[in-house]
């Protein structure tokens, strides 16, 4: 099984250097591939490890489904549109899934889960050296992708990462938060421009803040609260300041505005408001695809399939619906949409509070951006389940 473990490592450990355009297998995706390809086959030679793939599958028998379920509608608007959308779709649930039967029993061992979390930080650690030598690719002037094709993926990479690292600090009982990396993931996902995870990573750090001074109270420890509420506060002042500098002199409120648009990720973020609030000419829910849902309410019934989205003509995106859960729901209906609800659910409610966190963090973030195609995202969730099979079993090495 060594094999299998050190193809995962190879996977991850080259997971966020594209070589080729987006939506194409990548060199790390190859490595996934001969993983699992691995594991099946040491699993028709050792009865032991057969029993370790079955209880994976028993123990995500939901989001098999789930991965069932949306391969089936995808065929059935295959055979009926013909548009080949439908098919590769299909292909990332399954590329998905394959993801997370290989890691739900690696992450059961804490060794496996530090080696892990040391990959992450060497990741992090090469995209800044990436940005310093200034070797990175630009979306555009303004928003960096590092090794990445797209300034959303690199930041949700970073974003990730970091949460990664927290669970992981968590379940081995290490200090939960390292200010180095989560200092440098603020900075990496700021020059990335993405708004999303910007609310992903203030959401984080807002809740966390709440939770540890709540913690430190109830445990009558009184002393250090009003230090860590000054931090936060000079924290959510840097943050302002990077992303808006104050001015010298005064300036009406509109100067301000003017200012504000001037900075490149301070005026996404306004942009993003103005649309939340209606004032711009399209809103978020139009600029996101959320319409789709509100225009064609009865794909929320039976799915509408993912693919072939000039079918929705009245809708002011031609694209695809910008948000995980809720293209999810509109793309494959309301059972299947519960099914992995209830998945979902079974891999997080036996966690410590602390570690709903990450997880309230990661699933807020989802809902303004794309994350279903990214293996990440869906083996994240396997991390507080793994954990409390681990300390209820004692499966750790």
């Amino acid at each position: 099984m060594k094999i299998v473990e050190r193809l995962l490592l190879a996977y991850l450990l080259l997971k966020p250097y594209y070589f080729f355009s987006s939506g194409n297998i990548q060199p790390a995706d190859v490595f996934l591939i001969l993983a699992f390809a691995s594991y099946i086959i040491y699993s028709r030679i050792n009865p032991s490890i057969k029993k370790s793939i079955s209880k994976s599958i028993n123990d995500n028998k939901e989001v098999v489904l789930f991965f069932a379920l949306t391969l089936i509608i995808n065929s059935v608007y295959f055979m009926v549109v013909g548009e080949l959308k439908f098919i590769f779709s299909s292909l990332y649930y399954i590329f998905n899934l394959m993801a997370i039967i290989s890691f739900a029993y690696f992450f059961k061992d804490k060794y496996f889960a530090k080696i892990i979390r040391s990959v992450f930080k060497f990741n992090l650690l090469i995209q800044l050296i990436v940005y310093i030598l200034g070797v990175g690719r630009f979306y555009d002037a303004s928003r960096y992708m590092g090794t990445f094709n797209d300034p959303n993926q690199f930041a949700f990479y970073v974003f990730i990462s970091f949460l990664f690292i927290f669970m992981i600090n968590i379940i081995n009982k290490d200090k939960p938060i390292s200010i180095g990396y989560l200092a440098l993931t603020i900075a990496l996902i700021i020059s990335s421009g993405s708004t999303g995870m910007i609310l992903g990573i203030v959401g984080f750090i807002s809740v966390y803040l709440i939770y540890f001074i709540y913690n430190l109270s109830t445990r009558g420890r009184l002393i250090r609260p009003t230090l860590y509420l000054l931090t936060s506060i000079m924290m959510g002042t840097i943050l302002v300041w990077i992303l808006v500098p104050m001015p010298t002199i005064q300036y009406s409120y509109n100067s301000l505005i003017t200012m504000a648009h001037s900075n490149p990720v301070a005026g996404r973020v306004l942009q993003k408001s103005e649309r939340a609030s209606g004032e711009a000419d399209v809103t978020l829910v139009e600029e996101r695809g959320y319409d789709k849902i509100l225009h064609y309410p009865e794909y929320v019934l039976y799915g509408a399939g993912e693919g072939a989205y000039s079918r929705f003509p009245i809708s002011s995106s031609v694209n695809e619906i910008h948000a995980t859960f809720p293209s999810i729901l509109f793309y494959y209906g309301i059972i299947p949409f519960m099914v992995l609800a209830s998945w979902l659910y079974k891999k997080i409610k036996t966690s410590q509070p602390v570690l709903l966190i990450p997880y309230a963090a990661l699933i807020a973030e989802s809902f303004t951006l794309l994350n279903q195609r990214q293996s990440l995202f869906w083996i994240f969730f396997l991390m507080g389940s793994a954990y409390t099979a681990r300390t209820t079993i004692g499966v750790a090495k």
